[in-house]
């Protein structure tokens, strides 16, 4: 079986794009349940951050136990960690990709508590940040959905918000299709 040594820079490198790809792939998936467009993603540091501890640490967890158990089977003559094998770091690769695409999409299901705003007279909840502003939608607080219709705010304005609980979370209804909006516009 082919092993290579790793290198302190190829683990920084690996985890760095492993980051960034998982956040990506996370603000998506969690993104896409509001059916809000990717272009309003941001990777920043705060999202960076929480998404390379938690890969660090399962990876982490991962390689102990499985070099702690391949010592305690095998006997190897060198340490787990010093030879491990390309197809072991593919799989965990893989895993932590499917994760945070399982992930997000569970993590915008389940969420229960959104910070509602009073614009105009009407309520808006805060779906997601982007840079200096909030992403909005206008909520129907007797069935409790939201519209994919959105809006950005700048941060500073929204002062008339309240954080609120959705006992049983937000839907969002479907998007309108290209008829619609030609009555519409007629």
């Amino acid at each position: 079986m082919k092993t290579f040594n790793i290198d302190m820079t190829l683990i920084i490198v690996f985890l760095t794009g492993l980051a960034y790809g998982t956040t990506y792939i996370y603000q998506h998936t969690f993104q896409a349940y509001y059916e809000l467009p990717s272009i309003f993603i941001d990777l920043n540091i705060n999202t960076l951050t929480g998404t390379l501890f938690f890969i660090i640490f399962g990876l982490t967890m991962i390689l102990l136990i499985s070099g702690f158990f391949t010592n305690l089977i095998l006997k190897p003559q060198s340490s787990f960690l010093e030879d491990i094998p390309l197809w072991f770091l593919l799989l965990l690769s893989l895993f932590v990709i499917v994760g945070s695409v399982v992930g997000g999409k569970m993590v915008a299901e389940k969420k229960e508590n959104y910070t509602v705003v009073k614009q105009k007279e009407e309520l808006f909840i805060v779906v997601t940040s982007y840079k200096d502003n909030l992403v909005i939608a206008p909520i129907d607080l007797k069935t409790d959905t939201i519209k994919p219709k959105f809006h950005t705010i700048e941060m500073k304005s929204a002062k008339d918000s309240e954080i609120i609980n959705f006992e049983h979370g937000i839907r969002v209804d479907k998007l309108r299709n290209s008829k619609e909006l030609k009555k519409e516009i007629k």
